[in-house]
């Protein structure tokens, strides 16, 4: 085997990459330079993306903490395929996100709703507490309306 094929394909590599590089480098500075138009744009996405994912973080630590531990048969076939005290409180944790922000691309004239009321705390605190004590209060009311159905075990008559 030849040593220099080697090396000659590591240097087209090494070119391939610093090409990939500069035309990256370039892009971004065209970008850059240009961040009076994008900037409005990118700060919506990014509230966008904060409405969605801050809440749902907010049900899946609700559900840690009221969970704590899984059986593996929960994430296979036996799992539900949504449940409904989830959604419910990860669409109130976005529309409270929402609430405050308002819905649409910050910065342009393209908004659909104003905000509704302002919190001097953001947005991502109020929705990501609101999906936790949500998705706590409603599983443990669902856990005790279940205790009252269910026939307690040792009792009635023979």
């Amino acid at each position: 085997m030849d040593r220099r094929a080697g090396t000659h394909a590591q240097e087209v590599q090494a070119i391939g990459g610093v090409g990939t590089s500069l035309v990256a480098f370039l892009a971004g500075s065209v970008l850059a330079s240009q961040w009076q138009v994008f900037a409005p744009l990118y700060e919506g996405f990014l509230l966008f993306i904060g409405g969605v994912f801050v809440p749902l973080l907010g049900v899946l630590v609700a559900d840690q903490i009221l969970r704590r531990a899984y059986s593996a048969p929960e994430f296979g076939d036996r799992a539900p395929a949504a449940k409904a005290i989830a959604l419910v409180s990860w669409g109130v944790g976005v529309a409270t996100y929402f609430a405050i922000t308002g819905v649409g691309l910050v910065g342009t004239p393209f908004f659909i709703t104003d905000p509704v009321w302002s919190s001097p705390i953001g947005a991502s605190l109020p929705a990501f507490f609101v999906a936790i004590g949500l998705h706590i209060g409603l599983s443990r009311a669902e856990a005790l309306l279940a205790a009252r159905r269910a026939p307690a075990s040792g009792s009635g008559n023979p």
